[in-house]
This record gives structure tokens, C-alpha cells and sequence, in this order.
């Protein structure tokens, strides 16, 4: 249910989720998202995005090198920031803001399954 209230007016006009984020949560198609974190123990759907993209890639590398666990920092530096740039469109509390190409760089957009817009 929680995705459900990214899709709110009052979440954006409140500056609590940037309008990125809401309209990527509403364009998503059914589908759109991946959940990493499968074989470390942390599991996360999100919408796909470059920053996703290099987390699923450490995690397979992770799979390839049967490992038993991450190194300390291995996926958080990675992760490290990601929801706040994608929320709040900020390199970090109190820090600049970030145009819409550097948020979905740097941006983990976490989701649901899927939104279906009201009408």
C-alpha cells in the first residue's frame, strides 16, 4: 500500500517526494521494477535506474564469487544516499539540490509492484 501514497497530490506540494519520483511511480508499467538484494539478505524493489543497475550488477558478482557475505561498505557505498537523491532531489540532508538527470543517476527509486493512476 505504501506505493499507493507516492501517487498523491499532496506528497509532492508538500515537498516531502520530488515530481520525478511521482512520475516515474506513475508511468511504471506493470513489470517495471527489480527487487535486488535477493542473495544478500536485503531485498528491495525498486524502478529501474543506472544506480539499480550497478547495485544488481555488484550483487551478481557477488553470486559469481560465491561469497558469504559483502565486504563492509561493498553495497552500501553503492546504495549509500541513492533514496534520498530519488525523494527529496538532494546530494544528501541540507545539501544541493540535484537536477532531474543527476537524481536518476544517483537515485535508488524503491516501489511497489505497481501504481495504477486514478482516473
Amino acid at each position: 500500500m505504501g506505493t499507493a501514497y507516492l501517487a498523491t497530490q499532496e506528497i509532492v506540494e508538500t515537498d516531502t517526494l520530488t515530481a520525478l519520483y511521482q512520475r516515474m511511480i506513475l508511468k511504471s508499467p506493470p513489470g517495471g521494477t527489480v527487487v535486488s538484494g535477493q542473495d544478500t539478505g536485503l531485498r528491495v524493489r525498486s524502478l529501474r535506474t543506472p544506480r539499480v543497475e550497478a547495485i544488481l550488477s555488484l550483487e551478481r558478482e557477488f553470486a559469481a564469487a560465491a561469497k558469504t557475505s559483502l565486504l563492509p561498505g561493498e553495497n552500501g557505498e553503492i546504495a549509500a544516499g541513492s533514496l534520498f537523491a530519488a525523494a527529496r532531489g538532494m546530494d544528501g540532508p541540507g545539501g544541493a539540490r540535484l537536477d532531474e538527470r543527476a537524481c536518476l543517476e544517483r537515485g535508488q527509486f524503491m516501489s511497489g509492484a505497481c501504481v495504477w493512476p486514478h482516473q
